[in-house]
């Protein structure tokens, strides 16, 4: 549970999270699904050492936003937070060829460091609100990851809207032209969208009823949610800002799901926490 995802053109990657009941707590592992053959292989590659932490029962990451750029063969896991440690600022690159991890020193995240929302464009990954913040002011803060010089920067104008909770532990989806980052951990039913032309936010339409601790996939017209406290998919329409409740269901009720697709949105997985 808790892990995060990136997508290449052709397979979804899996890595960190709480792995549970199986020991260690935190573990660093990373999995993947091959989209053309549906093939899983669990726990090929750990990821780099920068993400341990002291203690030898707690290490990796859980709850790290992923940014998948598969025209440039690579994808990025940002920040986390680990409950040994706390907020973690460390971004990892995983390139997709060799399917082997780069540590980044230099690129450290800039806003609240676990449970962001993240989505995306063709030249930078969006990373908005979250937790473990260095201070309160941060949590309505977007910022970006350029692509071509893999450096963060704040967008001061792409402030989230709050609504009644905290901004964090929601779905991210979109398309080619925005970003939409979906309800929040406490069940509320906002919608921040994010224009990657104008790195701009508004607010999109409204879920069907609250939702947090969930995750969303697509394609380039729809996104589909799902976990939080219910087994039922919810279906955001991008071209009318809308949603509905889809009439696909979980076999089970589940929180913490993680989901992602390709960048151009024509395959996507959802994973079921333990």
């Amino acid at each position: 549970a808790d892990a995060a995802v990136i997508s290449s053109d052709t397979t979804w990657y899996q890595a960190g999270g709480y792995s549970h009941p199986s020991s260690p707590a935190r573990w660093s592992g990373t999995d993947k699904i091959v989209y053309a053959t549906d093939t899983k292989t669990t726990n090929f590659q750990n990821m780099p050492s920068a993400r341990n932490t002291p203690s030898s029962n707690h290490f990796g990451s859980k709850n790290m936003t992923g940014f998948s750029y598969p025209a440039g063969g690579k994808g990025y896991f940002s920040g986390g937070n680990d409950g040994w440690y706390g907020g973690r600022s460390i971004t990892t690159k995983l390139t997709y060829s060799s399917e082997t991890y780069d540590n980044m020193p230099s690129s450290n995240v800039l806003n609240g460091f676990s449970k962001a929302y993240g989505r995306s464009s063709t030249t930078a990954g969006y990373r908005g609100g979250g937790g473990d913040a260095p201070s309160p002011a941060n949590i309505t803060n977007t910022s970006k990851l350029t692509f071509s010089n893999e450096t963060w920067t704040l967008i001061p104008a792409a402030k989230l809207e709050l609504g009644p909770s905290q901004p964090q532990r929601g779905a991210s989806a979109g398309n080619i032209g925005d970003a939409y980052w979906m309800g929040t951990g406490d069940d509320t039913s906002i919608t921040n969208k994010f224009t990657y032309s104008t790195e701009t936010i508004s607010l999109g339409g409204n879920l069907t009823r609250g939702e947090g601790d969930w995750a969303a996939s697509g394609n380039v017209t729809n996104a589909f949610m799902a976990g939080g406290d219910h087994s039922s998919y919810m279906k955001y329409t991008y071209a009318t800002d809308t949603t509905s409740e889809s009439p696909a269901n979980m076999t089970y009720t589940t929180k913490s799901n993680t989901a992602g697709s390709a960048q151009d949105d024509t395959n996507g997985m959802v994973s079921i926490p333990y």
